[in-house]
């Protein structure tokens, strides 16, 4: 359990985006994924992700302690090394190497999902927070830690360049149209993922083979820079997708997944948090979540 709430003094050292060539790692088969996906109740998943409603623009400050046998890791290098030791998911602090300098980032770690070690990236859950920003929200990152929240390109660039090769999860959820109001599960996973700096506008580079229940949505955005209502960088000529698609996003022309999409969007589905394969573009989807963590052979 978290034992204290303290103010975390970051000291920003700019990171000089000399964009790294990233090399082609091997491809490995795919991985067994932790369980079967089944439906499950809508009041259960209410009592597992209850959260503080009041989310805010930044980040809660907040890292949950060590136990005394992991005292050594304070300066962590990630997830994995972190919950190897606690066992239990939480909030910590973690340092990646960015071109020579220390990077220390307040991240949420998962710690038993599919053999855990993930740190998560973004999380859409109830709506709290305004996804429809501007490209500077989306490059520092925006949200509560505890609820919804997306971590920030500039971090997402480090940990996916300068921490070994990385793989992605994307969990999705979304309510059937039945009595019983019963929820459906679904994945995704990617045993590569990378994307570039910000001169190169963080373009999806890789990732990687494709396995899961959801079905490939992320393949048709590969090679596209991502695209904010105030930086137009899709493919789509004299039109921003970001705008059309009330969104942020690595849209093509324009999209097959639109995870920041706006939550239970009603008057325009396709605004909404999309994901083709799966649910198509007739259903805003009621929960997802990202994470990524060192590609496990």
């Amino acid at each position: 359990m978290r034992t204290k709430k303290f103010l975390l003094l970051t000291v920003a050292l700019a990171l000089q985006c000399i964009c790294l060539l990233a090399a082609d790692f091997p491809e490995e088969e795919n991985e067994t994924y932790w369980g079967n996906i089944s439906e499950i109740d809508l009041n259960t998943r209410a009592s597992d992700f209850e959260v503080n409603k009041a989310a805010t623009d930044i980040f809660d400050i907040r890292v949950d302690s060590l136990p005394k046998e992991c005292q050594h890791l304070a300066i962590a290098s990630s997830c994995s090394e972190v919950t190897e030791c606690t066992k239990r998911s939480g909030y910590y602090n973690v340092t990646v190497l960015v071109e020579g300098y220390p990077k220390s980032y307040l991240v949420e770690c998962d710690a038993h999902t599919e053999g855990g070690g993930w740190t998560v990236i973004q999380r859409r859950q109830d709506g709290s927070v305004d996804f429809y920003r501007p490209w500077n929200d989306y490059k520092y990152g925006f949200g509560d830690i505890e609820g919804e929240f997306f971590i920030g390109l500039e971090k997402l660039y480090a940990l996916t360049n300068f921490h070994g090769p990385q793989e992605l999860l994307i969990l999705m959820e979304n309510v059937t149209l039945t009595p019983e109001n019963r929820i459906v599960s679904a994945h995704a996973k990617y045993n590569s993922f990378a994307i570039g700096c910000e001169t190169e506008k963080y373009v999806l580079k890789r990732i990687g083979k494709y396995s899961g229940t959801a079905g490939d949505s992320l393949q048709y955005h590969v090679g596209y820079k991502f695209t904010t209502k105030d930086q137009d960088n899709d493919n789509r000529p004299g039109e921003n997708c970001a705008i059309t698609y009330s969104g942020a996003w690595w849209y093509k022309n324009c999209y097959q997944s639109n995870l920041n999409g706006i939550y239970g969007s009603k008057d325009n589905i396709l605004s909404g948090i999309n994901w083709k394969t799966w649910m198509g573009y007739n259903a805003s989807l009621n929960y997802v979540q990202m994470m990524i963590r060192r590609r496990r052979i």
